[in-house]
């Protein structure tokens, strides 16, 4: 059910909710959470004294307040100051379950602003950092799936919530087998995005965590893009960079990108310049198996290749034609 009204710590944890279905409930839901309603859920949010009575009602009403952004402009000041009471009381309390489900439904549902959908993809953040390793193993995908309807900042937002769960996460050898865990890959759209992001994360610096003057003269990321990292991951070490990296060779390579094998190559390459060996070593592994996939003359690889040589950190819309006997 998309709203939640059990009290108990599992009923933020219930089945994806019908996407069709659940959009419209959140529509009704969102038409009554006037200024009063807006005042009545502060009211039962002051008067909560416990974590199990804050969790009963962030699952019932964080996603009609969330859809409320859009539904009145004038509720603003009232939302951001029961919104910002909330984030200080979840602040102290890591056990508090949100409703991660109905956040993702809401966050990928249509016709939602991108204002809302931007504070939705901050507490399906939130939400996803709180559950068990099982739990967010387990809905790997669904996070790549709410991909599909974001900018590129929120998109960053949720894969950096995602790299130390994709450590642990396995990813079959066969195609069959990947699309069947992650369904989401067959998009391009998600894959672009994906690749995006990982470029960016390849060609981070690791000095760069530990000598903030380095930024000005590194050659591969810029300033702003070094700190929008360091933002949407501030707990970033050179080790645990290593290991992200490492993590997103394996991810790129996999068979489910196959459908663009000179923007893996590109990806590869750079990665087996990395200074780690474990990442470089992974990298030269699974480029070697996809050169042959690649047509090198072709002027769309060429293209990609010269644009990254330019110090380009995002690829290109097009690509050209790819695919080849090498």
């Amino acid at each position: 059910h998309y709203f939640i009204q059990s009290n108990l710590r599992q009923s933020t944890r219930c089945h994806p909710p019908n996407d069709s279905t659940s959009h419209q409930k959140l529509k009704c839901k969102m038409e009554a959470l006037d200024s009063n309603g807006i005042e009545r859920v502060f009211l039962r949010l002051l008067n909560c004294d416990s974590d199990d009575g804050l969790q009963e009602i962030l699952g019932r009403f964080l996603v009609p307040v969330l859809a409320a952004f859009q539904a009145n402009s004038s509720l603003l000041p009232k939302l951001n100051e029961l919104l910002g009471h909330v984030n200080k009381r979840l602040l102290h309390r890591p056990d508090v379950q949100l409703p991660f489900y109905s956040l993702v439904g809401f966050v990928r549902g249509e016709g939602v602003s991108s204002f809302s959908v931007n504070m939705g993809v901050l507490y399906v953040k939130k939400a996803y950092e709180r559950l068990s390793l099982e739990e967010r193993l387990s809905n790997v995908d669904l996070m790549f799936s709410c991909l599909d309807n974001t900018t590129e900042f929120q998109s960053e937002v949720l894969l950096s919530v995602l790299l130390p769960t994709l450590e642990k996460f396995t990813i079959p050898n066969y195609l069959d087998k990947q699309e069947t865990l992650l369904p989401s890959l067959k998009s391009k759209v998600i894959c672009r995005k994906i690749f995006n992001f990982s470029l960016k994360v390849i060609l981070m610096p690791y000095v760069a965590l530990t000598d903030k003057d380095s930024w000005k003269t590194q050659s591969t990321l810029s300033e702003a893009k070094i700190a929008g990292i360091l933002k949407h991951i501030p707990t970033l070490t050179p080790d645990s960079l290593e290991g992200a990296k490492h993590t997103l060779v394996h991810l790129v390579s996999c068979e489910a990108f196959s459908h663009h094998p000179a923007l893996v190559v590109a990806f590869l390459v750079i990665a087996q310049a990395d200074t780690r060996c474990k990442v470089s070593d992974a990298a030269e592994s699974r480029s070697k198996k996809m050169r042959n996939a690649v047509n090198w003359e072709d002027e769309g690889v060429v293209v990609l290749f010269y644009g990254l040589f330019l110090g380009q950190d995002k690829l290109p819309a097009k690509v050209g034609t790819v695919s080849g006997t090498g």
